[in-house]
């Protein structure tokens, strides 16, 4: 057992492990919006500050890959950085790469468009912390009467196994 869970350890410290946990952890529902949102709010104020910084935004995009968590996310946001190496605008290369929120989408071509990319990344970053956050305290709401409800049957089952034995011994021939 022990040496089955330290290969499986392994296993998640590789590429390819990271890629498929992080992939199915994109897939469930309620964590996934959490997940994306997080790494988009990083992405936004990390891709905002060094462009407020006059770093170019190649450069700003691969710096932005880097600080991401999540490797699929991270391969999207790569993407999106070759494909602004050749001469794309971000918010059609984030959108060509990857299910990216429209809004998002919508901001940061506002953003292109108007000139004001970099403080447009900084409310985006600040509009996804708040979302982030409601979204945080919606599923610890939901999950405190689940794992409630868990623990009363762990202390349901242990009382049962405890009062079968106890029961049991009453039965024993002398």
């Amino acid at each position: 057992a022990l040496t089955g869970l330290i290969l499986a350890w392994r296993w998640r410290a590789s590429p390819a492990g990271k890629e498929a946990v992080d992939g199915r952890l994109l897939r469930v529902p309620l964590l996934c919006q959490i997940i994306l949102r997080y790494e988009l709010a990083q992405f936004a104020r990390t891709v905002g500050s060094l462009l407020a910084a006059h770093i170019p935004m190649v450069r700003a995009l691969k710096l932005a890959q880097a600080g991401i968590g999540n490797s699929v996310i991270a391969a999207r946001i790569g993407a999106a950085s070759e494909c602004t190496k050749n001469g794309e605008r971000l918010a059609a290369a984030l959108s060509a790469n990857g299910p990216w929120p429209q809004d998002a989408i919508e901001i940061i071509s506002i953003g292109e468009e108007s000139g004001r990319l970099p403080a447009l990344l900084s409310h985006l970053a600040n509009l996804y912390d708040s979302a982030l956050k409601r979204d945080t305290q919606r599923a610890m709401t939901v999950l405190t009467p689940a794992l409630t409800l868990l623990m009363a049957g762990f202390v349901a089952a242990i009382i049962g196994a405890i009062m079968s034995t106890i029961l049991g011994t009453y039965d024993l021939p002398l």
